[in-house]
């Protein structure tokens, strides 16, 4: 049997985090500097991403379409 790792733990912290800064944003419609803490954790979200699954390949895509595995 193969084991499976859930990396989803720090995912949901993000989207925690990012909820939470979409409420703030809708409530305190006038301050501009959170948009700005948004739209940047945001992006560095996405850089790191990138950074873990591309370049250190985090990430294996196996479909197993075919059945003798060519």
């Amino acid at each position: 049997m193969i084991k499976t790792r859930t990396n989803a733990p720090p995912f949901l912290l993000l989207a925690a985090v990012h909820v939470l800064l979409f409420f703030l944003l809708t409530i305190n419609r006038r301050q501009k500097q959170i948009w700005t803490l948004l739209f940047s954790n945001i992006g560095l979200a996405y850089f790191f991403e990138y950074l873990v699954l591309i370049l250190l390949k985090g990430y294996s895509y196996k479909p197993n379409i075919h059945k003798n595995g060519a």
